[in-house]
C-alpha cells in the first residue's frame, strides 16, 4: 500500500510539473506573438516617412488586419499546445489508473 501511495504522489509530481512547463511555455509563446506583433509595426511605422492622412487610414486598416491575423495564428496555435497538454494529462491519469489495478491485482 505505501509503494502504491509513493508512486502516486511520484507520478502527480510529475504531472505538476509537466503542468507548470507548460504553462511556462504557453506564457513564452504568447510574449513571442506580442513581441512579433510589436516588431511588425514598428517595422512598418519607420519605413513610412511623410504620409498622406488617406495613406494612413488604409495603413492603420491593414495593421489591423495583419494583426489580427497574427493574433488568430497565436491563438490557433495556443489551442493545439492546450489540446495537447490535456490529452497528455489523460494518458498520465490512464497511466496512474493502471499501475493502480495492476497492483490491486
Amino acid at each position: 500500500m505505501e509503494l502504491i501511495i509513493q508512486q502516486i504522489i511520484n507520478i502527480d509530481n510529475c504531472a505538476e510539473s509537466y503542468r507548470k512547463d507548460t504553462k511556462r511555455l504557453l506564457n513564452e509563446k504568447e510574449k513571442e506573438l506580442e513581441d512579433e506583433i510589436n516588431e511588425l509595426w514598428m517595422h512598418w511605422y519607420s519605413e513610412k516617412k511623410v504620409i498622406s492622412t488617406d495613406t494612413l487610414k488604409r495603413m492603420e486598416e491593414e495593421g489591423e488586419e495583419m494583426a489580427k491575423k497574427i493574433r488568430a495564428e497565436g491563438e490557433q496555435k495556443l489551442s493545439i499546445i492546450k489540446n495537447e497538454f490535456n490529452n497528455r494529462k489523460m494518458i498520465i491519469v490512464d497511466e496512474v489508473v493502471s499501475r493502480i489495478t495492476k497492483l490491486n491485482t
